[in-house]
């Protein structure tokens, strides 16, 4: 038997390819023969710019090839030539989906790279969701010892053992989830890698782990929207207070009595317990007018241009 003709076609981030030979070559699936086909595929990574097929990787299928015949199934064999055609059509009837024909069910049946796609992205929402439930717990802890920079809505009427005690227990719900559907994402991950020549039977761990995590996501976002975000309030004095008392105030002083003279009061502000703005008056080094423009916090939001104020700093890192 020799290879008449290679094929070979880009494939998202791989090199498709496929063996045409003289003679019929014997399937494998699960480790067992399958009706032969005249062709053979497989894939390698590729770059974004077309892909040329190289000797050795011809020699290298050839000699696979050689060494134990086989194809991928995916044939069609005892179906009807039109079978194909209409069971996508009414599969697009029944899921109301645009469905098409892949280009080649051999491919289709040895890889299952789109699956492996579909829970990398669920697991990529996963993430952001554990992140965004992290950040509330934390800005909702208190409410005297934390930071307690927001509220969140109150769904119980304390904690089992402390009385009044009110737990984030929605974004915990939210957390928990995800990280079931990292753990669902690892086992679609192995059981992708786990497909040996013509077929992956690892399919029904593939859907299983996709389903739970689509519909376990879609259940707790739409709990965590109406349950926890919608209800957010926000701890206004707080907040206020925060702002007053950071010392990165600082920085914004840079452009206008520069790092080092900045540096002196942040540090003051820090050994002495007072505010930034406070210290910033002591010094004198600005007038009032100007040290309620620069440290404004709304300004501090996105880029400004200096103020004018900003052309005496030389004069001002000149003053003891």
């Amino acid at each position: 038997m020799q290879i008449t003709r290679v094929e070979t076609k880009p494939v998202d981030r791989y090199l498709f390819v496929q063996v045409h030979t003289d003679a019929g070559i014997v399937g494998d699936t699960s480790g067992v023969s399958t009706p032969p086909s005249t062709a053979t595929s497989g894939s390698r990574d590729a770059t974004s710019q077309e892909p040329e097929l190289d000797q050795s990787l011809i020699d290298q299928v050839q000699r696979k090839t050689q060494e134990r015949v086989r194809s991928a199934v995916g044939t069609g064999i005892n179906t009807h030539p039109d079978y194909r055609e209409k069971a996508i059509k009414n599969l697009a009837r029944i899921s109301g989906q645009k469905l098409v024909a892949v280009d080649d069910m051999r491919y289709a049946m040895q890889s299952n790279f789109p699956m492996a796609n579909v829970s990398s992205a669920l697991r990529n929402l996963a993430l952001e969701v554990i992140r965004i439930s992290n950040d509330l717990r934390l800005l909702a802890s208190g409410p005297n010892t934390g930071l307690a920079e927001i509220n969140l809505p109150a769904l119980q009427p304390g904690s089992s053992i402390m009385p009044g005690k009110i737990n984030p227990v929605i974004p915990e719900l939210a957390a928990m989830v995800s990280f079931q559907v990292i753990g669902n994402d690892v086992a679609v991950a192995m059981a992708v890698q786990a497909g040996q020549l013509e077929l992956n039977v690892m399919m029904p761990t593939m859907s299983y782990s996709v389903l739970q995590s689509i519909t376990i996501l879609t259940n707790m976002l739409r709990q965590f929207t109406t349950k926890c975000i919608d209800g957010i309030t926000v701890n206004k004095s707080r907040c206020e207070f925060y702002v007053q008392a950071t010392v990165s105030l600082a920085t914004a002083l840079n452009p206008y009595i520069g790092y080092a003279k900045a540096a002196e009061i942040a540090k003051e502000a820090v050994a002495s317990g007072r505010s930034i703005i406070d210290i910033a008056r002591e010094k004198k080094l600005l007038s009032e007018k100007e040290i309620n423009e620069i440290l404004d916090p709304v300004r501090m939001t996105e880029p400004v241009r200096p103020l004018e104020s900003a052309k005496k700093r030389e004069e001002i890192k000149g003053k003891s």
